[in-house]
């Protein structure tokens, strides 16, 4: 599973989504940009606030409050939505 943000409703594939956390069922995720992996996997938790922020040119993704990855935006002027993909039909969505 992933969510991030893109700068369009665009179909409805990972390829997609510019700036993602990317889930894997395991308990862990990576930060995603362009459609490739920016970090190593990192672990998560029940309960944990995840965040990506634009602004002033530079995309900052956040885990507890806590920067896990910091980049310059593709796009600045444009308007980002939100955006998320389930990429695997039989990952659990729900606990």
């Amino acid at each position: 599973m992933m969510f991030g943000l893109s700068y369009a409703d665009t179909p409805a594939t990972d390829e997609h989504i510019y700036y993602c956390f990317y889930y894997a069922s395991n308990g862990t995720y990576k930060v995603r940009v362009l459609d490739v992996d920016k970090t190593p996997a990192l672990y998560y938790s029940d309960g944990d606030r995840m965040r990506i922020e634009k602004s002033a040119g530079r995309v900052r993704f956040y885990q507890n409050g806590n920067v896990v990855y910091d980049t310059y935006d593709v796009s600045p002027t444009a308007a980002a939505v939100v955006d998320f993909a389930i990429k695997n039909s039989g990952w659990p969505c729900v606990k």
